[in-house]
């Protein structure tokens, strides 16, 4: 008899990003008008910046976001600050 291992799909940024803010791994240090800076550290341990400029936009330092991806960092940012356009 062969078992069949069948994986689980992987979890959605969104997901992530939910589990990220559960887990109390976003501290946000500044936020005003034209500027908000934060850390969220990632599952492999490490502390990614993250930032939000008015005129440049959204930036986080992760691969995902070096490789044009969205990240679940950005995604835990934006659940908990309300930013410009954000319905």
């Amino acid at each position: 008899m062969t078992a069949t291992v069948t994986r689980s799909p992987r979890e959605s940024i969104d997901a992530k990003a939910g589990r990220l803010l559960v887990a109390g791994r976003l501290t946000v240090a500044h936020v005003d008008q034209d500027l908000v800076l934060a850390t969220c550290e990632g599952d492999s341990g490490r502390t990614w910046q993250l930032s939000y400029h008015r005129g440049r936009g959204w930036h986080c330092d992760c691969p995902a976001r070096a490789w044009g991806l969205r990240c679940s960092h950005l995604a835990a940012l934006m659940c908990v600050v309300d930013w410009p356009g954000r319905s």
